[in-house]
């Protein structure tokens, strides 16, 4: 019947003919009505992509801008309740014609990136003064994009978007205030997923879909995750001659400046977490991403400071964090999250972790602790299982320890 009456193909006029996104409720019931044909619907949506029905999918969301731009630029808009509930069932539609495990994704996955669909969802979700359920669909709607499809990640990870502009109290731009330069996409998405754009606030939901979008960018991917490892690197210091108050920042660097400084995570304790969590999914199942970052380190020889390395840095964020009563349980499961990927199946790892004698007492002594919250006290019993059925472990290390 859907066939045979050519119903996508009149439900996207009539969509049209209301002017999108912009329309009315008769917008909002043939996007609902086309939802529910395609959804968990392999015929359907063959029919739909093969009408080239996908193609038409980035001009109902509309993008503001020039598609030739260097850049995607921000975007201010009236979002009235009719606006946003229409362009939410756009951003579930995509979702739908890329469900993971879906025989059709990659070839869907893979129109959709051709037809354009990039700018629209990657302005909505980083780019725009769009309502926070909104940008949640839309940052989710690129994460099911791009999952496991190399090209659709190599076409991501090329876009460059704009900075968020500095806002007044009525929440619009400031005029002639100074902007900061454009950034990698990936950069937008770790710093909504840490909050760290200043004057932006930004919702749980929306957070944890951006880190699911950095994940879904390595996903099925070790070459991206080097190259997400190769920007674990301080940031070059503030340049006085520029006119950018900003200090510039790579992907890497902001995990890296969040996971050094665990205190700015106790009025957010989701900044550690976030942090630790994609820089997981950075190293997970990957020993040269572990060597990359295994090799970063710490202090400053020339003013006669030791140097750290990142995982024993880690490990001593661990230890003041949870020295702290202030410290909210998140934390600690967050850098004991990263160890644990870290020190699995990675003999070198271990070797290096063990190399610094206090760590396994530390470790053993917090997992008896009766204060500590139990599902720390569990990761921590987890990490020491992974690190004494390493082959590099000697047994008596542990006995010393208990003794």
């Amino acid at each position: 019947i859907v066939t045979f009456q050519a119903t996508f193909e009149k439900l996207l006029f009539v969509i049209e003919e209301q002017e999108g996104i912009s329309g009315d409720i008769i917008v909002q019931d043939s996007l609902t009505l086309m939802q529910n044909l395609l959804r968990y619907n392999v015929s359907d949506q063959v029919y739909f992509r093969e009408t080239s029905c996908i193609q038409q999918i980035p001009g109902l969301l509309g993008y503001v801008g020039d598609a030739d731009a260097d850049h995607v630029p921000f975007s201010f808009e009236d979002w009235p309740e009719q606006k946003v509930a229409n362009t939410v069932l756009v951003l579930q539609l995509i979702r739908i014609l890329t469900e993971p495990g879906n025989s059709s994704t990659p070839i869907n996955q893979t129109v959709m990136v051709q037809s354009g669909i990039l700018l629209p969802i990657v302005q909505l979700a980083l780019c725009s003064n769009v309502p926070s359920i909104v940008r949640t669909e839309a940052l989710y709607a690129i994460a099911y994009v791009v999952d496991a499809n190399r090209q659709n990640q190599d076409a991501f990870a090329k876009v460059v978007v704009a900075c968020p502009p500095a806002l007044g109290e009525d929440g619009q731009p400031i005029p002639n205030a100074q902007s900061s330069l454009p950034r990698p996409a990936l950069v937008s998405l770790i710093s909504i997923a840490l909050m760290e754009d200043h004057g932006m606030v930004y919702s749980y939901s929306s957070r944890a879909a951006a880190a699911y979008v950095v994940y879904s960018c390595l996903s099925e991917n070790p070459d991206a995750q080097l190259v997400l490892a190769s920007t674990l690197k301080v940031p070059p210091e503030d340049n006085a001659n520029s006119p950018y108050n900003d200090k510039p920042h790579s992907a890497g660097s902001l995990l890296l400046e969040m996971i050094e400084n665990w205190e700015q995570s106790l009025t957010d304790p989701y900044k550690a977490w976030f942090a630790c969590s994609i820089l997981s999914y950075v190293i997970r199942n990957n020993e040269k991403a572990k060597e990359i970052a295994g090799n970063i380190v710490f202090g400053d020889e020339t003013k006669g400071e030791d140097l750290i390395p990142l995982l024993h840095q880690i490990v001593a964020q661990l230890l003041m964090a949870m020295k702290n009563h202030m410290t909210n349980p998140r934390i600690p499961i967050g850098y004991l999250t990263l160890l644990c990927t870290w020190l699995y199946e990675s003999p070198k790892s271990v070797a290096s972790f063990l190399s610094e004698s206090t760590h396994a007492q530390f470790l053993i002594q917090e997992m008896l602790s009766s204060t500590n919250d139990p599902i720390v006290q569990g990761l921590i019993a987890y990490l020491l299982g992974i690190v004494k059925r390493s082959k590099v472990i000697k047994e008596e290390t542990f006995k010393f320890q208990q003794d």
